[in-house]
C-alpha cells in the first residue's frame, strides 16, 4: 500500500470525524445527562464525571482534551487526576442515525490570586486633609478573571466593588483603583483590599478570598480650637485661680506660645495658669497654636474683679449701721454722765451764793 493511499485514508477519517462533530445536535430530545450541572476546578487539582445515555443500548462517547475514560454500558466515566487545561468543552455524546446527541459540560478552570496589595498612587508618606487621593489595588496571577471581584475597605466599612472587564480564562494581573477624600477621623484608619472569586453554587463555599496587607492612613492637619470661638471673655474674681485652656486638635500635635499683658511669655503648654489672680492681671492673653500644617490664635479677654461687691457693699451698710448704734449708745451715756453732775442742791446753793448781799 503506497504512501499516499494512506494518507488520504486518514484525511478522509479526520475529515468524516470533524463532520461528526460538527452535526453533533445539542438540542436533541434524550440527550446524555451528566451527573453534575458543572464542574469547577482549581488548577492541577483532581476531579471525575460520570455521562449517562438515555437509552440501555446507545454507544456513548466523551470528547475532551485531558484524562481518560471507561465506558460501562450507558453510562462513561471521565477521570482528570491533574487539571492542566484552562479553557475546554468537553461534550458526551452518543449516535443517532445520522447525528450525534450531544451534550456540553460547563468545566470552570479557577486559580486564586498570587498575591494581593494596595497602595497610593504617585504618593507618598501623609496625606492632607480634605485632599483627593487613588488608592490601587493589585492582583497577580488570578483566574478566570470575569469571576473576579474586588472590594475597598476602611477599617471594616466597603469603599467600593469592582468589577473587570475581562474575559481571559488564562490567569492575568489587573489592577483597580479607589478615589478616596480624607478627613481627620481618617488618621490611623486601615486601608486594605480583599480579591473575591465568585463562582457560583458548583464553586467552592465560601469563595475563596485573598486579602491585601494594611495601609495606615496618616493625616495631617492644622490645629482645630476645641471651642467655638477665637476670642474668649472671661470675668474671674480678685484671688482665684485664673485657667486659659488653648487647647487645640492637630496633626502633627501642635506647639504653643503665649503674650501675656505683663510679659512676653513663651510657655510650651497648652494652658496658662495663675493660682491666684490681682487686678495686674487684667487685660489680653494671646495664644498661637502651630504645627507644619496651619496655625490659629485664640484671644482671651480677662477683667479681675472684686471678690465680691454686693457681699461688700453689704458689709459697708452693716459696718455703718454698727457704728451709727455705738455713736448714739456713746452720746447716750455721754449725756446721762453730763446730766448726773448738777443736782438740785448744787442749783440751789450755787443760787443762794449769787443772791447774798454782802454785809457793809
Amino acid at each position: 500500500m503506497s504512501f499516499g493511499f494512506v494518507f488520504l485514508v486518514v484525511s478522509f477519517l479526520s475529515f468524516q470525524s470533524e463532520l461528526l462533530v460538527t452535526a453533533c445536535d445539542y438540542d436533541c430530545q434524550d440527550k446524555p445527562v451528566f451527573n453534575v450541572s458543572e464542574v469547577v476546578v482549581k488548577y492541577g487539582d483532581p476531579f471525575d464525571v460520570k455521562c449517562t445515555a438515555p437509552c440501555g443500548d446507545c454507544t456513548l462517547d466523551l470528547e475532551r482534551s485531558v484524562g481518560i475514560t471507561s465506558p460501562n454500558g450507558s453510562q462513561i466515566s471521565w477521570r482528570v487526576d491533574k487539571m492542566t487545561e484552562w479553557s475546554m468543552s468537553p461534550f458526551c455524546y452518543y449516535n443517532i442515525y445520522d447525528t450525534q446527541c450531544c451534550t456540553v459540560l460547563n468545566v470552570t478552570v479557577y486559580q486564586t490570586p498570587q498575591n494581593v496589595s494596595i497602595h497610593f498612587v504617585n504618593h507618598t508618606g501623609p496625606v492632607k486633609k480634605y485632599d483627593q487621593y487613588t488608592l490601587r489595588c493589585d492582583v497577580l496571577n488570578v483566574a478566570p478573571v470575569h469571576d473576579l471581584r474586588v472590594t475597598f475597605y476602611k477599617g471594616q466599612t466597603a469603599l467600593g466593588e469592582h468589577k473587570p472587564n475581562d474575559n481571559s480564562e488564562e490567569p492575568v494581573n489587573i489592577s483597580f483603583s479607589q478615589v478616596f477624600n480624607f478627613t481627620k477621623e481618617d488618621n490611623g484608619a486601615e486601608l486594605w483590599c480583599e480579591a473575591k472569586l465568585e463562582l457560583g453554587l458548583e464553586g467552592p463555599q465560601p469563595p475563596p478570598v485573598v486579602k491585601s496587607g494594611k495601609l495606615t492612613a496618616v493625616v495631617h492637619y492644622g490645629p482645630e480650637l476645641e471651642g467655638s470661638s477665637d476670642v474668649k471673655y472671661i470675668d474671674i474674681k480678685r484671688g482665684q485661680t485664673l485657667h486659659l485652656n488653648c487647647s487645640t486638635d492637630g496633626n502633627p500635635p501642635p506647639s504653643y506660645t503665649w503674650m501675656t499683658p505683663f510679659d512676653n511669655l513663651r510657655l510650651h503648654e497648652s494652658v496658662f495658669t495663675v493660682d491666684s489672680v490681682d487686678f495686674s492681671h487684667t487685660g489680653q492673653y494671646i495664644c498661637n497654636s502651630s504645627n507644619s500644617m496651619d496655625f490659629v490664635v485664640v484671644k482671651f479677654n480677662v477683667t479681675v474683679t472684686f471678690e465680691d461687691i454686693i457681699f461688700i457693699i453689704i458689709g459697708i451698710i452693716a459696718g455703718l449701721f454698727v457704728t451709727s448704734i455705738m455713736l448714739l449708745m456713746v452720746y447716750k451715756s455721754y449725756k446721762q454722765n453730763r446730766m448726773g453732775h448738777y443736782s438740785l442742791k448744787d442749783v440751789f446753793h450755787l443760787k443762794r451764793q449769787h443772791t447774798q448781799i454782802p454785809a457793809k
